[in-house]
């Protein structure tokens, strides 16, 4: 098999479905394959899948291929895909419902994703009747790493940088928190951030790193 003539399939299989990367909601990645490439790049996909599950015929060889030719190391989480073949399936039609619904459009993304996490933490910890009422960002990050599970912080990463990839701009992430979570203000006493992308930036760091450190320990023991 000719493998370059899935050239575009294979740079998003290596650049987004992979082990260091996929998200614990298997749409994510694809949404983020979808504001990258936009377009004909994702005509293109689409019709590599096509041409390749076509080509392969079988299940069996169609994880082969994709494990040893295309380097697809995790299968993802998701009840609704128990094969490889579905696997490409979901990816060629999410593609074909974005270029048929929200092509050029950001609300989209808002529309198909919700984002739980980033509400709870919000009536929890950032509003005026919040169970914690902590005047120190670096606290509330403390108590968050202590209520959630790590599990729970790796969707929490994941909110925080899908959405700061998707609204783009400042403007734009300003009117979603306000809008959307009810997120109005920065306190002053949480440092010197210019802008809420800044502060969830920061969190989501923090919690990585939290996350990171977790993990080596468990590792070392």
């Amino acid at each position: 098999m000719n493998i370059e003539k899935f050239a575009e399939l294979k740079n998003i299989i290596g650049c987004y479905l992979h082990q260091d990367y996929m998200y614990d909601k298997f749409d994510y990645a694809i949404y983020d394959v979808i504001i990258d490439w936009q377009g004909t790049g994702l005509n293109l996909v689409i019709d590599q899948i096509n041409h390749l599950i076509e080509e392969v015929k079988t299940e069996e060889n169609l994880k082969k291929i994709l494990i040893d030719n295309f380097e697809l190391d995790i299968f993802p989480n998701d009840p609704d895909i128990k094969t490889y073949t579905k696997l490409l399936e979901r990816i060629r039609d999410v593609m074909i419902k974005y270029l048929a619904e929200g092509a050029n459009n950001t609300k989209y993304f808002f529309d198909k994703v919700k984002f739980n996490y980033l509400e709870k933490i919000y009536m929890s910890y950032f509003s005026k009747d919040s169970e914690v009422n902590i005047k120190n960002i670096d606290l509330i990050i403390d108590e968050i790493t202590k209520k959630f599970t790590i599990y729970e912080l790796e969707s929490i990463i994941e909110e925080v940088n899908f959405l700061v990839k998707i609204t783009i701009t400042d403007e734009n992430l300003e009117d979603f928190l306000k809008t959307e979570i009810n997120f109005k203000i920065i306190p002053q006493e949480w440092g010197d951030f210019n802008s809420k992308r800044e502060l969830l930036e920061y969190m989501a760091d923090k919690i990585y790193n939290y996350k990171f450190n977790f993990n080596m320990s468990k590792k070392m023991k």
